[in-house]
């Protein structure tokens, strides 16, 4: 497998059209049309989470069936099948 090294921050005037750009698109979050989101929520601790856990530092792709019972190399199956319950309990849907 290759080892890929990023740099942490990119150069400054790349950072700084990104800052400015988080800008305006904080500043019209409630200006959004097409799918409903929910613009009120507060995630702050969940990325927290993430850096703490070292889990943003993880590429999680894995698709498919949560369900299935073949060999599974991320070893996530319980968990998403925990999710999908408390989801499905959430919202009324059968387990």
């Amino acid at each position: 497998m290759k080892s890929v090294s990023l740099n942490t921050f990119p150069p400054k005037e790349v950072l700084s059209e990104l800052n400015q750009f988080a800008e305006r698109i904080v500043g019209r979050e409630f200006h959004q049309m097409g799918y409903p989101f929910d613009q009120e929520v507060n995630l702050h601790g969940f990325y927290q989470w993430l850096i703490e856990t070292k889990l943003c530092d993880v590429t999680l792709i894995n698709v498919g069936d949560p369900f299935k019972t073949e060999w599974d190399m991320l070893e996530s199956d319980e968990f998403e099948r925990r999710c999908l319950g408390f989801l499905a309990r959430s919202f009324g849907f059968p387990e």
